[in-house]
């Protein structure tokens, strides 16, 4: 899933969390932060994409979103605790995983975002 040549963030997540809600908007502001020079991707862990698209409607999040409906892709990368952040430098090595609501907003978030460049 990780992008090639630009780092990349993948965040599982289900609109039933709570610590997931709560970490949406600073993921938001994260992403927009870094722009084009970071890949953001969101999984959605075993919902319908009909109340997957509501919720983001009402949210106004523009993060792209990737369904998980049957959640394979949770299991196969060890997803046990939502949310679930992980992190892969432009080469698409994983560097980093983050169990559980995280705040974004926080010099250390910006340190370990910006340590997927070195």
């Amino acid at each position: 899933m990780p992008a090639a040549d630009k780092p990349t963030v993948v965040n599982f997540w289900a609109t039933w969390c709570p610590p997931c809600r709560a970490e949406m908007p600073l993921l938001q502001q994260m992403a927009e932060f870094y722009g084009d020079r970071l890949v953001f991707q969101a999984v959605n862990f075993k919902e319908r994409a009909v109340a997957v698209q509501r919720y983001l409607r009402e949210s106004s999040w523009s993060i792209p979103v990737v369904l998980d409906p049957m959640g394979a892709g949770a299991q196969a990368w060890g997803v046990q605790v939502f949310p679930t952040t992980f992190g892969f430098d432009g080469h698409g090595h994983p560097r980093w995983r983050v169990i559980g609501e995280y705040d974004w907003s926080s010099p250390q978030a910006g340190r370990l975002v910006e340590s997927l460049w070195r």
